[in-house]
């Protein structure tokens, strides 16, 4: 097994924030790579919901960098990933994501970070919550600490 050379004191920080501007046209294309049927989506006039990795996808690199070695990233999968929106993104929406490190929990198999990033439009206000769970293979070393991801199970509600 491999061991994760990572500052645990990383676990709670937050990282540099990434901006992202939503135009009609990225998201049009978004849907048009996606075989999206929704008009407004293929017009660019209203973002689908899974949009909302592009303005992530650069923040939660950049933390996943930070900790986990280059000569291990040929391990690193994608594990979950949760979406909270809080609003649609819409064309002409300046976003900025933060990543924060909430955890790296250790398994016989291999280590999940867990990282939530925190999207706010240019009045600061709360777009999008993602909670991305990445799996690196083969790196079981180390005591689990911070938090889990949240629980995928759904209420009566």
């Amino acid at each position: 097994m491999s061991e994760l050379a990572v500052d645990r004191a990383l676990v709670g920080q937050s990282f540099e924030p990434v901006t992202f501007t939503a135009t009609a046209e990225r998201i049009a294309r978004y849907a048009a790579a996606t075989n999206d049927p929704f008009p407004e989506h293929r017009e660019g006039s209203a973002a689908p919901a899974v949009f909302s990795i592009l303005p992530v996808w650069d923040a939660n690199a950049d933390a996943l960098g930070r900790f986990i070695p280059v000569d291990l990233m040929l391990q690193v999968l994608h594990g979950e990933q949760d979406i909270h929106l809080h609003r649609r993104i819409r064309p002409g929406d300046e976003l900025t994501s933060t990543a924060t490190l909430l955890g790296l929990h250790t398994k016989p198999s291999g280590t999940t970070p867990v990282v939530k990033i925190d999207t706010n439009d240019a009045d600061g206000r709360l777009v999008v919550e993602q909670y991305m769970v990445t799996f690196i293979r083969g790196v079981s070393d180390g005591d689990s600490v911070g938090e889990p991801a949240p629980s995928h199970a759904l209420t009566d509600d």
